[in-house]
């Protein structure tokens, strides 16, 4: 008879024991539960938004790369086609990060080659051959855009070099230095002329460092033979 009484007793117990978990744990299970639903909103929510962000930057390439909406003026002043080209760069990268068919490196050259205002092309005969200062690029990256010129190289060479011949992708302005062609100072360092794409050029001097790219001072040439080896990327220099 006392063992009976003695397991009522400890079921007794045993249930006001899980009565009283049940009043502690239930709020804990609820709360917890609040918070991974409220975590699961909250990233479908970032998500979205990402979503959102990510289809503004898409239109907005779009529209710098095949409407030409954006004008493309910094600072209020004219700005250079250099500086309009490395704009459409970015936008032209912006482009083929989001797009599941990318644009290829002939339309590149159409979309660097718009609003490029025809100026004298630059010659390759004898003494009156051009001469001046072009933005070569940004080198060490696979992007077209990057690069105004292909580097065509002795083999063996892997980086610019004096001597080498560049072939322009798109036209190049020639200018009478290395100094920031936009804003102000604009007319001390106006254009020459224009190396047109597909031209080519002897480098007779360059920097590697100028506002984020390399630059170099070049002679009009006679393209080598197309034997010759090419380099559309090359490495950092």
């Amino acid at each position: 008879m006392g063992t009976v009484v003695e397991q009522r007793d400890l079921c007794a117990k045993f249930e006001s024991v899980c009565k009283s978990l049940a009043i502690v744990a239930v709020p804990v299970l609820l709360a917890l539960a609040g918070h991974a639903v409220n975590g699961h909103f909250e990233q479908q929510k970032l998500a979205l938004e990402r979503q959102k962000l990510d289809q503004e930057m898409f239109k907005h390439a779009m529209d710098v790369v095949f409407r030409a909406k954006d004008p493309e003026k910094m600072f209020g002043w004219d700005t250079s086609l250099e500086a309009r080209r490395l704009y459409r760069a970015h936008w032209l990268r912006t482009y083929n990060t989001y797009a599941e068919v990318k644009i290829p490196d002939e339309l590149v050259a159409m979309v660097m080659e718009r609003d490029a205002h025809v100026l004298p092309a630059a010659t390759t005969s004898g003494s009156k051959a051009a001469k001046g200062w072009v933005a070569v690029g940004i080198f060490d990256t696979e992007r077209h855009a990057d690069l105004n010129f292909d580097l065509v190289v002795p083999e063996g060479s892997r980086r610019l070099e004096n001597d080498m011949i560049v072939r322009a992708r798109w036209s190049v302005p020639l200018r009478e230095n290395t100094d920031n062609p936009d804003g102000r100072e604009s007319r001390v360092n106006s254009e020459l002329g224009r190396l047109p794409g597909g031209e080519c050029a002897k480098v007779v001097n360059f920097k590697t460092a100028v506002r984020g790219q390399a630059w170099a001072f070049v002679e009009a040439a006679e393209c080598p033979s197309e034997k010759q080896p090419r380099i559309a990327l090359a490495p950092p220099i």
